[in-house]
């Protein structure tokens, strides 16, 4: 019996899988984190330096998503992803050598794209991937991880995505010729309110995350909010933490004004959207909505209501 037409709904879930599966979200999610501290505490000196900075966070994120995928060696290729995410996972290790090369091609284009936004950044990418193979480089049968420890596990991700955003938004703000450290000693403050928000906002993202992971981490040793709480418990969590997140962004005493406010009027749609779909803890969209609440937040600034 032959089937049916596939349904534009059906066919967007497939795309937005398929992308999932190459982290082209994941990377849209760090870009997303970018944007954020530029439209919060350090606008960029040039636009062409704001889409070097921008480049970079995408192939960056989507070189080290792969990698903590494939691993460097076959034998350290986690079970517990293979039981996790059998359909990504399935997919990742048929074309096993092409992904290693897909991730390297994206660390090395990213390494230009950091060095273009500012020369001191060269080294970012590669920090970043060293990062990666230090969280979950190898297996949790070769001895505990720091992806295994219970709110470390997301703290670890929430502290270094962020990080990660604010040298590149630095570097974008600096002229090549300078150094970074004046720049960001000027906005400090800014920053650090920047820095908070997406601390807790990543940190929310990454329990939700966790909840479609809660089986197979039950199984094999990973302690997470929802494995220790309860997936119910855990998604609470989540939106206290984007609560208080919203809150902080509304009432900082520095930082763009136009910036805290756009963003924490983006952060509320999209948790408000997803909660009246039914969706909580889908991973691809959970990455999708920094990118789109980027987009939402540039789009509020640009009409300039806020300023």
């Amino acid at each position: 019996m032959s089937r049916g037409p596939i349904g534009a709904g059906r066919r967007i879930h497939i795309l937005i899988e398929a992308l999932g599966h190459l982290a082209v979200w994941v990377g849209l999610y760090m870009a997303g984190a970018v944007a954020l501290v530029i439209h919060v505490a350090m606008p960029p000196r040039s636009v062409s330096a704001a889409a070097t900075a921008l480049a970079a966070a995408i192939m960056t994120g989507i070189g080290v998503y792969l990698l903590d995928r494939v691993k460097l060696r076959d034998r350290w290729l986690d079970p517990a992803d293979l039981t996790g995410h059998q359909r990504r996972f399935g997919f990742l290790v048929s074309v096993l050598p092409r992904v290693r090369g897909l991730a390297l091609m994206n660390l090395i284009g990213g390494t230009l794209a950091a060095w273009l936004t500012h020369p001191a950044l060269v080294l970012a990418p590669a920090l970043a991937a060293a990062g990666v193979l230090v969280y979950a480089g190898r297996p949790s049968s070769r001895g505990k991880r720091v992806k295994d420890q219970l709110i470390v596990k997301n703290a670890a991700v929430a502290v270094a995505i962020t990080g990660f955003a604010v040298v590149l938004a630095a570097g974008a703000a600096t002229a090549p010729e300078e150094s970074l450290a004046p720049g960001v000693r000027s906005a400090l403050g800014p920053i650090a309110v920047a820095a908070a928000y997406l601390v807790l906002r990543v940190f929310s993202d990454a329990v939700a995350c966790d909840i479609d992971d809660v089986e197979s981490d039950r199984h094999f040793g990973t302690r997470t909010l929802p494995v220790v709480l309860g997936v119910r418990r855990a998604r609470i969590v989540g939106l206290v933490i984007r609560g208080v997140a919203i809150a902080l962004l509304l009432l900082a005493p520095v930082g763009a004004w136009d910036g805290r406010v756009a963003w924490a009027i983006a952060t509320a749609v999209t948790t408000l959207m997803t909660l009246a779909a039914g969706v909580v803890s889908l991973r691809d969209l959970v990455d999708l909505r920094l990118a789109a609440d980027a987009v939402i937040a540039a789009a509020i600034i640009g009409v300039g209501v806020f300023a």
